[in-house]
């Protein structure tokens, strides 16, 4: 490598860095790019689309949902985005079971008009009694929870260890591809996300010592 061929390598490094669920591509430059002249940029390589659910666990997905109770929809990386939570939402509505997020997640779409979606406690006694009534999960680009710690006394699952584990899509697969195939197979109409309310007003007057300016009274 030589400082002509930056441009390319960092193109390559840049796909890597956007293939799917995401990399990190470190590229080390050599000493002359301190010095010697560059060559053009490189244009964009194609990212490579996201691999397709397995149109079996979307089956088997829909099967569990509507034939089994206290079924739990456990979404992680770009499931989490407003058009993923809608399609989970479909199918929970349509079936009578529950949607919750997973604890860690780099990006979760929130505001009027998504989920006031929950997240996985980290605590764990938290996380234990948040998920005790679990007897089915469905795993959406997360994991299944553990515990980040081997906590003397505590299990390890933070879910029934007689739960069914059913992988609707890997983390590196398409969530959102196999929320519609699921949606589709279930044939779960729209459902409109429930209103959080009125929206806060902002505060009026100056602002004092003791705190911000009251709201004004509806």
């Amino acid at each position: 490598m030589d400082a002509k061929r930056v441009g390319a390598d960092a193109a390559v490094a840049v796909q890597a860095a956007r293939t799917a669920p995401g990399q990190i591509a470190t590229l080390i430059l050599p000493a002359d790019t301190a010095w010697n002249e560059g060559a053009e940029p490189a244009e964009a390589l194609p990212v490579p689309p996201a691999p397709a659910p397995d149109p079996h666990a979307v089956k088997n997905a829909a099967r569990i949902l509507r034939e089994k109770k206290n079924v739990l929809i456990l979404l992680g990386g770009v499931a989490l985005r407003a058009e993923g939570q809608a399609l989970a939402w479909r199918a929970a509505q349509a079936t009578g079971q529950r949607v919750l997020a997973e604890m860690s997640n780099a990006r979760v779409q929130r505001g009027r008009g998504r989920m006031q979606l929950e997240r996985v406690p980290y605590p764990a006694d938290m996380a234990i009694d948040a998920l005790k009534w679990v007897e089915h999960l469905i795993l959406v680009n997360a994991k299944a929870p553990v515990g980040f710690f081997a906590y003397p006394g505590k299990p390890s699952l933070h879910y029934p260890e007689t739960a069914g584990v059913h992988v609707l899509s890997r983390y590196e697969e398409d969530g959102l591809a196999a929320l519609q195939a699921l949606v589709d197979e279930l044939g779960a109409p729209e459902a409109a996300i429930p209103d959080p309310g009125p929206r806060p007003e902002p505060a009026k007057g100056a602002p004092t010592p003791e705190g911000p300016p009251a709201r004004s009274p509806r």
